[in-house]
């Protein structure tokens, strides 16, 4: 906005896609992350919980590891689309 590549509208879907990132990816992770923390023993929590094992299993794994860590390119969401583009409301550009 500040250059002048996209008006106003793109924080419409600034809002848009970062709330649909938060209901499909943040919000899962963060609420089995506080069931993972108070729903289990954690004197077995490596030998029950998949997550913990996945993340032992990446110490050692380095295939694995760059999978788990690529997962967080799931967040990521390119704007530059919109560049250039002004008036309107830039949902119906998509």
């Amino acid at each position: 906005m500040h250059d002048g590549l996209v008006d106003s509208t793109i924080l419409d879907k600034w809002s848009e896609v970062q709330i649909k990132k938060w209901h499909d990816t943040i919000n899962p992770i963060s609420s089995g992350n506080i069931k993972r923390l108070f729903d289990q023993d954690p004197e077995k929590a490596m030998e029950n919980d998949d997550f913990l094992k996945a993340l032992k299993r990446a110490e050692t794994d380095v295939e694995f590891s760059r999978q788990m860590q690529a997962s967080a390119y799931d967040l990521i969401y390119d704007y530059s689309q919109y560049f250039g583009k002004s008036g309107g409301d830039v949902s119906s550009k998509i």
